[in-house]
């Protein structure tokens, strides 16, 4: 969905502006995933 890609693409912009390497980055989008599932479960 739409939000989905925004949400990925915010994510990536925030990771690689914060230095994170791709396995920090990987991180970081699964710590995201998880958290809008809590949002949706709400």
């Amino acid at each position: 969905t739409p939000s989905d890609f925004l949400t990925a693409e915010m994510a990536e912009k925030v990771g690689l502006g914060a230095g994170l390497d791709a396995a920090g980055y990987e991180q970081v989008r699964r710590n995201m995933a998880e958290l809008v599932e809590r949002i949706k479960e709400l």
